[in-house]
């Protein structure tokens, strides 16, 4: 029997592709009524699609119609604030809404969970000091998650460094740059001295899938915790050479025209414990050549 694979997030940019990747099982995409779908057209072949309510009272319902062995929850609310607003919804979103997932999942006999957590639980490489409140509430999940491992089941908290690919819809940094290179429009930065790590959301996306298939067979157990990245570090003005390169432009940037953030992650993560068999495949100068091809098709 083919196994039953749930996922939240799956109408996002990596959990979309982590259903893909999923292709040898049958996935449940675990998505809010209101949701845009069009990303899940791509897994239509293997992927039926269960809705949430926005407040997630029907979680457990959810989760017995779909009785998954492994629950992949890429769902999360990014959020840099630390006021009111911001603190209800991060801990809403990420703390509350997967620790009822967590719960539903043990409830139904789920085999393994596995979250997705972020390289901004150890600000300048520590082993947990959060960058911000949304890495607090990552972590104060993790937490919680130990707990459902130390139980019985198989948790996995995947601690992750920044994405990018095709067909991104996110406002971050690659995006924010490949628009500078086709609007020649000039743009103030800090001095440019943080390191980045970045992953092909692909590669990422095949992390998941090891990871699920080796909770299937047994061979992960119990809490663990792994750590994505692409194995390229280097420093924001090294990067912005990179893509000078890969577009042909020269990118108008005033560097040290703007502070670097309180609490500016500078050192990428570098204790790194990798998913067990996996290793990035995607080269960052062919995956942003791709991205940049994309933009100009």
């Amino acid at each position: 029997m083919t196994a039953r694979i749930a996922v939240t997030g799956a109408n996002g940019f990596l959990g979309s592709e982590i259903c893909a990747a999923l292709k040898d099982f049958h996935v449940t995409a675990l998505v809010r009524r209101n949701a845009d779908c069009e990303r899940l057209k791509k897994i239509s072949a293997h992927a039926e699609i269960n809705f949430l309510d926005d407040d997630w009272s029907n979680v457990g319902e959810a989760l017995a119609t779909t009785k998954p062995d492994v629950t992949i929850h890429a769902a999360a609310a990014m959020d840099g604030g630390d006021d009111i607003k911001a603190a209800r919804n991060l801990a809403t979103v990420n703390i509350l809404q997967p620790t009822l997932l967590l719960a539903a999942a043990k409830a139904v006999g789920c085999k393994g969970f596995v979250t997705v957590g972020t390289a901004w639980q150890h600000w300048d490489d520590s082993d947990y000091n959060p960058m911000n409140l949304y890495a607090a509430s990552k972590q104060a999940f993790d937490d919680i998650l130990r707990y459902y491992g130390e139980s019985g089941m198989a948790a996995v908290t995947v601690h992750m460094c920044d994405t990018y690919g095709l067909q991104d819809p996110r406002s971050k940094l690659i995006q924010l740059l490949f628009h500078l290179a086709r609007s020649g429009e000039t743009l103030a930065m800090t001095p440019g001295q943080q390191e980045i790590d970045l992953v092909h959301v692909s590669d990422a996306a095949e992390a998941y899938a090891g990871i699920t298939k080796k909770i299937l067979s047994g061979e992960i157990s119990g809490f663990n915790r792994f750590d994505i990245s692409g194995g390229a570090i280097r420093p924001l003005k090294q990067l912005v050479g990179l893509m000078e390169k890969v577009t042909g432009k020269t990118l108008s940037i005033t560097w040290g025209g703007k502070d670097y953030r309180p609490r500016e992650m500078m050192h990428a993560r570098r204790r790194l414990t990798l998913p067990p068999g996996w290793l990035p495949v995607m080269e960052l100068e062919k995956g942003l050549t791709q991205v940049w091809q994309e933009k100009n098709s």
